[in-house]
């Protein structure tokens, strides 16, 4: 993710990717298609994880910090594939969403239903169905 750490926009790594990709594929500060720096919409860990871990470690009421430490790591030892797998399929969707936004945030679409995505994954190949 393009988070305007200066490394991550270099003129050697945007050359490399250029060269590499063409201008039509590559997403970063500078290019054609920008990327949103630091969008919480779009990583798991700001639009899902961090709500998850709240949510359930202060459950317990933590009072000290190694009871703090403790819940955290029960409440991410609980986390299974198949909810990264949804958390996956979530930056999917919030990518396609971003299209129609116009690069805003998607997260009041995706409460409200406006854009919708399905997305079979396997290991090899998804199949995208759009609503």
């Amino acid at each position: 993710m393009q988070d305007d750490a200066p490394l991550h926009f270099a003129r050697e790594v945007k050359t490399f990717l250029l060269e590499t990709f063409t201008e039509d594929r590559v997403i970063s500060r500078g290019c054609k298609f920008k990327w949103p720096s630091r969008s919480p919409d779009l990583t798991p860990a700001d639009f899902w994880l961090w709500g998850y871990l709240k949510s359930y470690v202060y459950r317990s009421s933590p009072t000290t910090l190694v009871e703090l430490k403790d819940a955290i790591r029960r409440t991410v030892g609980g986390i299974y594939a198949d909810m990264l797998h949804s958390a996956a399929i979530g930056v999917v969707t919030r990518l396609i969403c971003l299209t129609p936004c116009g690069g805003d945030h998607v997260e009041h679409l995706l409460l409200k239903n406006k854009c919708t995505v399905s997305c079979y994954c396997d290991l090899l190949h998804c199949l995208f169905v759009f609503a």
